[in-house]
């Protein structure tokens, strides 16, 4: 990874990981609370 964009795009990565984890707990504790 030369320079700071790869590292940019490492962390974006990063970043969309967790919203898509945090997102799932969500859609699965309100499918629960639900049923």
């Amino acid at each position: 990874m030369p320079g700071p964009s790869g590292g940019r795009k490492l962390a974006v990565l990063g970043g969309l990981m967790v919203l898509f984890i945090a997102a799932l707990a969500l859609l699965s504790t309100w499918a629960l609370n639900r049923g």
